[in-house]
């Protein structure tokens, strides 16, 4: 990870970033940034219209919750037509009765045989009809297997028009309504949501400092008011590359945030003198 230098450049500027310095001349707390730890657009993978989003923006959502559905009638239709042929049997039970019979018969015919009761050609007759009877029942139970993974490809392909969320999170901003047409080649976002929990805090610290802050050290965070508190996190990520620009590197902590009670996208300070560990 390299964090956008410019971006906090632009917001925190380098000048304030030291807010205030110890006695001995050391720097102590730094402007710092929290932000989601995942923010992405959800897209549907299919072409269709746009039956339902019952997420509205803001709303909070759950790992797996269904969060955009499609129309899809056509789908459903023809994922129960593909289950009812899954399960049909009358094929396998008609060509099992058959080969038994077939079966029985050729053991008669081979008894008659031995004893020269019965023609030659009788016999291998009675052979062909009961290999030819076994291989109708194996291709009974083939074509069964056959309706049994195009059942699945149906139920797959009805799956992909319901999106489900992949994390818990918040719903940031919604681009495409019910009764529009979702249209997959251009991409175009249905929603946005954001991983509220954990939460991201991006730190940018002067490279004198390079070396001193390792993972797992831990930092005193305190958002800004009204929001206020103070955090005592851990260091998760320490960039490898210095901004030659600036003279700077970047360092990500982990906050907790269970309660939702911290919204992304708020300035913080960070500490990293007041607990090492």
């Amino acid at each position: 990870m390299v964090i956008s230098k410019s971006r906090y450049l632009n917001v925190l500027l380098i000048g304030p970033m030291l807010s205030s310095v110890s006695a001995l001349g050391e720097p102590k707390a730094f402007d710092c940034m929290i932000e989601a730890n995942q923010l992405i657009e959800i897209r549907s993978p299919v072409a269709g219209l746009l039956e339902s989003v019952p997420v509205p923006r803001g709303a909070t959502v759950k790992k797996g919750e269904v969060i955009v559905s499609l129309e899809a009638s056509v789908e459903k239709s023809a994922s129960e037509l593909a289950r009812y042929k899954a399960n049909m049997t009358g094929s396998i039970e008609l060509w099992r009765a058959k080969a038994e019979l077939s079966g029985k018969k050729y053991d008669r015919r081979q008894s008659l045989a031995e004893e020269q009761a019965i023609s030659v050609q009788e016999k291998e007759d009675a052979d062909v009809e009961k290999r030819t009877s076994e291989a109708e029942l194996k291709q009974a139970k083939e074509n069964k297997e056959l309706a049994r993974l195009e059942w699945a490809q149906a139920v797959d392909q009805l799956n992909r028009r319901t999106l489900r969320s992949p994390f818990d999170g918040l719903v940031v901003d919604q681009y495409i309504f019910p009764g529009e047409v979702v249209d997959a080649s251009t991409q175009r976002p249905i929603l946005k949501l954001a991983q509220a929990d954990p939460l991201r805090v991006e730190v940018i610290l002067p490279v004198s400092l390079y070396g001193s802050i390792k993972l797992g050290d831990i930092a005193e965070i305190q958002p800004e008011q009204p929001i206020g508190g103070s955090y005592k996190i851990p260091v998760t990520l320490v960039d490898k590359i210095v901004d030659s620009a600036s003279g700077t590197f970047g360092v990500r902590l982990t906050l907790a945030n269970n309660q939702l009670a911290i919204p992304p996208g708020i300035k913080c300070s960070a500490n990293f003198n007041s607990a090492k560990h």
